[in-house]
């Protein structure tokens, strides 16, 4: 199962790098060559132009793109080893706690307690 979201863009922004032409101010053509960004597979439905307002109560246009929520090929994970026993840098992710970088092995989740202060 993958996890859709759908992203929006300013118009009016600077729009993307490449190289000039007389279509760059064109908001369809800028809608295409945005999408050509993505990777294949990852933008799910018709790319769109949309009214939106923004923060500032600005009303504007905005480009609107579903995309799944990672790439068919990107592995995620793991976030956490699958016992505490299991140690390693592929146990799991990392911590970031006070400036310092945990590894996320068995032995982390096993004193997770201690970092916190929390007997049992």
């Amino acid at each position: 199962m993958h996890t859709r979201w759908t992203t929006a863009a300013v118009l009016g922004l600077a729009g993307v790098a490449g190289p000039a032409s007389a279509q760059e101010n064109d908001p369809q053509s800028r809608l295409e060559t945005l999408v050509s960004h993505f990777a294949a597979g990852a933008v799910v439905g018709e790319p769109s132009i949309v009214d939106c307002t923004l923060s500032d109560g600005t009303e504007t246009s905005c480009f609107a793109i579903t995309v799944m929520g990672a790439p068919e090929d990107h592995a995620t994970g793991p976030w956490c080893p699958t016992n505490v026993a299991q140690d390693g840098p592929d146990a799991g992710g990392i911590w970031l706690e006070n400036d310092r970088v945990y590894e996320v092995d068995g032995p982390f989740i096993a004193n997770f307690d201690a970092y916190y202060d929390d007997p049992v």
